[in-house]
């Protein structure tokens, strides 16, 4: 997790409660709501940058995905956070349709496949054991590579979006 901040990398997550969800009785696929943030961020970060994105993700959810960043390029939204209603925030910035890989292959997808881990840790606690695979407070190893601008309005922990 340190490594991330030599390396300049920048770390958010998206934790999508589950719990919270069936508690409500929402009939909503947290998948299509990970990705759906996930690709909001994408967007506004990478317009206020003017950075371009190829995105690469793990295998195994490809047609969804390609489905959900295809959707955000032709008519991408999100919601206003300063009121009601959505705003048309097409996602251009994206290169091209979604890259599967396999996790083996590559260093990256499991720097994510962590980040991702320690950032549900960080909202759910680990259940009590003596030694712990990933502790409650290893998000926090990331330090200044928390990108903490995507979820200042929401709050939380810096770099974790959390819904519902």
């Amino acid at each position: 997790m340190r490594l991330q901040r030599k390396l300049e990398i920048s770390a958010f997550a998206i934790v999508i409660r589950k719990d919270a969800i069936s508690a409500k009785h929402l009939d909503i696929d947290p998948r299509d709501v990970a990705w759906e943030y996930l690709i909001q961020r994408l967007e506004r970060f990478s317009t206020l940058g003017g950075t371009q994105i190829w995105l690469s993700h793990d295998e195994g959810e490809s047609l969804l995905i390609r489905r959900l960043t295809r959707k955000a390029r032709r008519i991408g939204s999100a919601g206003s956070a300063f009121g009601t209603g959505s705003l048309k925030r097409p996602c251009r910035l994206i290169l091209d349709d979604p890259v599967p890989r396999n996790s083996q292959e590559s260093y990256f997808i499991q720097l994510a496949d962590l980040d991702a881990y320690a950032a549900f840790r960080k909202v759910y606690a680990p259940p009590g054991r003596d030694t712990q695979i990933v502790p409650q407070d290893m998000w926090d190893e990331l330090g200044t590579a928390a990108l903490a601008r995507a979820n200042y309005l929401r709050g939380g922990p810096p770099g974790i979006v959390s819904w519902p």
